[in-house]
């Protein structure tokens, strides 16, 4: 089976993806869809990422090449009791500014940029097609806090239960990752923002990071120009 990227994932509308979204059946995936596609994070800054130990066994598995065959080993690894990598977001972490419209998600650890601060993200009220999902989250978020206290986690569910539901009813191959590709580019086509606004906005390393995920082809292009003409 080759390996899935973001490049073999069908390369959806918005308007698409948020109908995708909001037909789900599952509440809880349906709050973390819109979570992910609204702020663009990581799957492991919304649900967690428990530390592992490596168990001195592996898994062995035969892999056909071009060259040839060969035996590929992998280190079985055994989950930490009650210890993260990366803490699971928190209920408190979510803030929703009415006056200002605008939702917060603030303080989310980077993982792959352990040394850097925490940051923080938003998306605005007034933006397209941000307002169903809006609801969603602060609906989501508003619920677990009155059932579990504002420092239960916002989203209590594995990695592997998010990627099976969002194969399973956003109707279209997609994943986790493919929905922050989904929004850096609508950052960048619907709102205009250049290869630095994306990476303060998500805290990248480098702008090369803005310039992969925030592609724009010839109609968006097009596009663009006809606004800023008008």
């Amino acid at each position: 089976m080759k390996k899935r990227s973001i490049q073999r994932v069908p390369n959806l509308s918005d308007g698409t993806i948020v109908d995708n979204i909001m037909r789900m059946k599952s509440k809880k995936m349906k709050a973390y869809a819109a979570f992910v596609y609204l702020f663009g994070n990581r799957v492991s800054e919304g649900i967690g990422l428990p530390k592992t130990e490596e168990t001195g066994e592996y898994y062995e598995y035969t892999k056909t090449t071009k060259k040839g065959t060969k035996t590929v080993k992998i280190p079985k690894k055994i989950l930490v009791p009650n210890e993260w990598e990366v803490e699971p977001l928190k209920a408190w972490a979510v803030e929703y500014d009415r006056e200002k419209g605008i939702l917060w998600v603030k303080g989310i650890r980077t993982f792959k940029r352990g040394g850097r601060p925490n940051r923080d993200v938003w998306v605005l009220e007034s933006g397209f097609n941000e307002k169903p999902l809006i609801d969603i989250v602060w609906k989501h978020t508003l619920a677990v806090r009155k059932k579990y206290g504002d420092d239960a986690p916002l989203f209590n569910i594995t990695r592997q239960g998010a990627y099976m539901a969002f194969r399973k009813e956003l109707g279209v191959n997609a994943f986790p990752h493919k929905l922050r590709d989904l929004r850096a580019t609508k950052d960048a086509v619907t709102y205009g923002l250049d290869a630095k606004d994306l990476q303060e906005k998500f805290d990248w390393a480098n702008p090369e990071m803005a310039m992969y995920y925030g592609r724009k082809n010839k109609t968006d292009i097009i596009a663009k120009m006809r606004r800023n003409i008008g």
